[in-house]
């Protein structure tokens, strides 16, 4: 890409870039030019994501539980430092585990809100905080997008806190754009449907796809591409928005006959 392209030449931290989703965002960036500080919760992983990417472009990594504030503030100060500013930040750490609900721990709802509700927090404040900043010394758009989940929107049996997470995470997304406006910075989720991962059981793969206006299920690719969508088409006129990347879920149910067969 030459440097008319938007994202050429822009500063962006990705969380949660070990693998999936922000392995395949923090790449995609990579090769449309952009210098890329990727964050994940062990050095060994941020290690093994850096090395993996360095080939595509400039690549420095970070390791932060997201969950600390201490050790945000020290990540995204470095990131910083080190690419000279921050334009664009993707929040995707999280994780998504299943628990039913009647035997679900206090331990497992904290884990997963502390993730993926409360980092999203932290690390997009920090973010935000040292964008606002620059904002008065400058004109540029500056943009976040934070990775949700269709799951915000409906409920998944053994997901009850993963739900309520990810619902947080999107009410999060819509006030920070309203709040940070002012700053001309962006805020916009990407919400993916069921994606690719070595966790999922063939039955649940099946019963999934069957219900997929599209006949597949998501791969991290999907995702990378949309949030590319959001931070290199130009668009400065989208805050706010939620968007579904789920092979059509979100448009209705499917797979159903029709309920009054053929009319005449």
């Amino acid at each position: 890409m030459t440097a008319t392209d938007p994202v050429h030449g822009r500063r962006v931290l990705v969380t949660g870039a070990g693998q999936g989703i922000g392995f395949a965002v923090a790449r995609a960036l990579l090769e449309r030019g952009a210098r890329i500080a990727v964050n994940d919760l062990s050095l060994e992983r941020v290690q093994h994501a850096v090395d993996a990417l360095a080939p595509f472009g400039e690549v420095s990594g970070y390791a932060a539980d997201v969950r600390r504030r201490p050790e945000v503030q020290a990540m995204v100060e470095r990131a910083e430092n080190d690419l000279g500013g921050i334009d664009f930040l993707v929040s995707n750490a999280g994780i998504f585990p299943d628990n039913p609900f009647l035997e679900m721990t206090e331990e497992a709802w904290d884990r997963v809100m502390d993730i993926n509700a409360k980092g999203t927090f932290l690390v997009c404040q920090a973010v935000a905080r040292r964008m606002a900043a620059a904002a008065a010394k400058d004109q540029d758009i500056r943009q976040i997008v934070t990775i949700s989940s269709g799951s915000y929107r409906f409920a998944r049996v053994g997901s009850a806190h993963y739900c309520a997470s990810k619902a947080a995470v999107v009410m999060l997304t819509r006030t920070m754009a309203l709040e940070l406006a002012p700053y001309r910075i962006l805020v916009n989720s990407v919400a993916p449907g069921l994606i690719e991962n070595p966790s999922l059981t063939d039955d649940y793969r099946r019963a999934f796809t069957s219900g997929v206006p599209l006949g597949r299920i998501g791969v991290p690719e999907d995702i990378a591409a949309a949030v590319l969508m959001l931070l290199g088409s130009g668009a400065n006129y989208i805050t706010g928005q939620v968007i579904g990347v789920d092979g059509g879920v979100t448009a209705g149910r499917y797979g159903l006959p029709m309920s009054h067969g053929e009319q005449h």
